[in-house]
């Protein structure tokens, strides 16, 4: 019996010291939530607690995460200005640094790191203006000397090349979009990045396009059965006025337009046996480029339109080619019309201040284009001389005229009217009547010269009166 319980008993120790020796997880579901199995034992993630006894003595513990308490700090992040944290006592210190990173300093500067403290000192390749820079290239925003642009290819997507006062840069294109927000009230942004008006019905879009209502626009797109260029057809079809047709057979040489180049006029070529204009040819505006017309004197060649370019070269040196459209430079002018009030387009063509007398003159002249601009508008009609009456012939045969009886003196009596028409007389002055105007009139000069004459006699100073000479009384004898 008491071997019995001895062996119970051993049994019974047995089972409790290999209980004891039991992993506590063997994966990280084993344990509870924040917490991972590491080694067989649950253990909390990082930076996760249950109670701020689980957190750093200058943390608390909040929503199962340890957080920094008021008045500590982790990094410089949690410090003000070029405060630093030290990380012993995980508080702020302001003792030494003047920075903690560049951007504590000014943009032409930069934090280094010195044995007892950080300083801000000036960056050597930090420019202060466009005399700091090498030719062709100009001081930007952030201080650094970069290439100037000659043309939009410079530039990247989205930008253009604009003329500054002293240098040229790639400044954002404002017809360049990205998404519809970018574009106005009834436009949309397409894939060329560029903002088009909406459709509303079939009839705002092209005769093989429709109209298609999309989510956020609405936009011309393809007609069924139409193309706009092979491509859009299923294979042995091709685009041929925008309608997919059937490729003619390799042996089929019925209705073939052409076989060589010698049989298509001299401004197209034979492709696919099809006659087709040559490259840069043109029988109207249609054909060419929207910025070109077709000029039908020179060869029928694709030219670019008035106030178009195909490069600089075709603009003037006020102007710059932008998208093939020649237009002004900032500060520049063609006329008087492009500048300001008080402005005036110099011989150089740039807009300059003026004052005084020069404003003046100036609005004249704006007034004087104004007028000019009206009239270009609204021309008169030509004046036609009108060409003297014919003398009309008397036939000898005709009835002979009456006599015309002397009148009056001092009248012409006009000839006898026509039957029906009533006698008129013109009453003119006779040369009796004249020569009595021409005498009047002398008359009348002389007298207003006789009269000035009398009332403007000059006025002579006062003469002194004569005394009577004086007479000595004779003395008395006496």
């Amino acid at each position: 019996m008491r071997q019995k319980l001895l062996f119970a008993f051993s049994l019974i120790l047995a089972a409790s010291l290999a209980f004891s020796y039991m992993p506590e997880c063997s994966y990280d579901w084993d344990c509870a939530l924040y917490e991972n199995c590491v080694k067989g034992l649950c253990v909390l993630d990082e930076g996760a607690c249950y109670d701020s006894d689980d957190c750093e003595y200058w943390q608390y513990c909040m929503d199962n995460e340890c957080h920094t308490m008021l008045g500590f700090c982790e990094d410089d992040g949690d410090c003000r200005g070029t405060d630093y944290c030290d990380m012993a006592t995980h508080k702020c210190d302001d003792s030494v640094n003047e920075c903690n990173s560049d951007k504590d300093c000014e943009p032409w500067e930069y934090c280094a790191m010195m044995i007892a403290h950080n300083e801000c000192v000036e960056d050597p390749e930090a420019c202060h203006g466009n005399f700091d820079c090498k030719e062709g290239e100009y001081c930007n925003e952030e201080y650094e000397c970069v290439a100037q642009c000659i043309t939009d290819t410079d530039c990247n997507e989205g930008e253009i090349c604009v003329a500054h006062a002293s240098h040229n840069q790639c400044d954002p294109d404002p017809d360049y979009c990205t998404m519809n927000s970018d574009c106005g009230a009834g436009e949309y942004c397409n894939a060329d990045h560029d903002c088009v008006e909406q459709c509303s019905s079939d009839a705002d879009c092209e005769a093989w396009q429709m109209c298609a209502m999309l989510i956020t626009h609405n936009e011309c797109r393809l007609a069924e059965g139409h193309c706009e260029s092979s491509s859009d057809c299923e294979p042995g079809y091709e685009c041929t006025g925008h309608e997919c047709t059937e490729e003619p057979g390799e042996d089929d040489d019925e209705g073939e337009e052409c076989l060589t180049d010698e049989d298509c006029p001299s401004m197209e070529e034979c492709s696919a046996n099809e006659c087709v204009l040559r490259e840069g040819h043109c029988y109207a505006d249609s054909d060419c480029e929207d910025w070109q017309a077709c000029d039908e004197g020179l060869d029928n060649t694709c030219v670019s339109a008035e106030g178009m370019c195909a490069s600089q070269d075709e603009c003037s040196d006020w102007e710059s080619c932008t998208e093939h459209e020649c237009v002004l430079k900032p500060g520049h002018c063609s006329t008087q019309a492009d500048c300001g009030s008080g402005e005036m387009c110099n011989e150089l063509h740039e807009c300059a201040q003026v004052s005084g007398e020069g404003a003046e003159s100036i609005e004249e002249t704006e007034e004087e284009v104004a007028a000019e601009e009206a009239e270009a508008e609204n021309p008169l009609p030509p004046v036609t001389p009108e060409s003297p009456p014919e003398p009309e012939e008397h036939d000898e045969t005709s009835a002979p005229t009456e006599p015309i009886e002397p009148s009056e003196p001092g009248t012409i009596s006009a000839p006898a009217p026509e039957e029906g028409q009533e006698q008129a007389e013109t009453i003119v002055p006779g040369i009796e009547d004249t020569a009595l105007l021409y005498v009047g009139a002398v008359v009348l000069i002389l007298a207003g010269i006789i009269l000035w004459g009398v009332t403007h006699q000059p006025k002579l100073p006062p003469q002194p009166e004569a005394k009577p000479p004086e007479t000595k009384k004779p003395k008395k004898e006496g």
